[in-house]
């Protein structure tokens, strides 16, 4: 896996000043999202707001930097990185010729819901799009809501077997 990120803070203390770890260079994951080129430019974007008000304590500028990256850009990565995963062990289960593992039920019945309410839809192409994470998007009020009610209502429509999809593809 590609995935990895750095940090210049350990136990709260600076590793070394002079240095601000950004986009990239600060953490890389498999592109298959599509949000990194969005993400950096947000990245670089905070990174213009400290410095003009941190610069002149490299310190304190070091410390605020990683905090600030830790909240706002942490949280995408680690999404990524469990959406990565739990693709890779779906695909491992298919071609293995078994059941793919159950994602969590809220995300499931959110996904599902997704094909058939254009306000979800909407939200989950906002998530993808580097806007809100998909923790926020659930979070918000009547969400988790309405793709539970429509879970119950619109029958899911099975994905094709690994065998299937061959035939498909002959």
């Amino acid at each position: 896996m590609i995935d990895q990120r750095r940090r210049l803070v350990a136990c709260g203390q600076p590793l070394g000043t002079g240095v601000a770890l950004l986009a990239d260079s600060w953490a890389c994951t498999n592109p298959s999202q599509g949000r990194g080129i969005t993400l950096g430019l947000r990245h670089a974007r905070r990174l213009r707001d400290l410095a003009r008000t941190h610069l002149d304590d490299p310190h304190r500028f070091a410390t605020a930097w990683d905090e600030l990256t830790e909240t706002e850009l942490t949280p995408w990565y680690d999404d990524t990185v469990a959406t990565d995963r739990a693709r890779v062990d779906e695909m491992d289960a298919l071609r293995e010729g078994m059941a793919p593992p159950a994602p969590p039920p809220r995300l499931a019945e959110f996904l599902a819901a997704t094909e058939h309410d254009p306000d979800l839809f909407r939200a989950f192409l906002e998530c993808q799009a580097g806007l809100t994470t998909l923790v926020g998007i659930l979070a918000r009020p009547g969400v988790l809501d309405r793709a539970r009610q429509l879970a119950c209502e619109v029958p899911r429509t099975p994905a094709p077997s690994w065998q299937q999809l061959l035939r498909l593809i002959g």
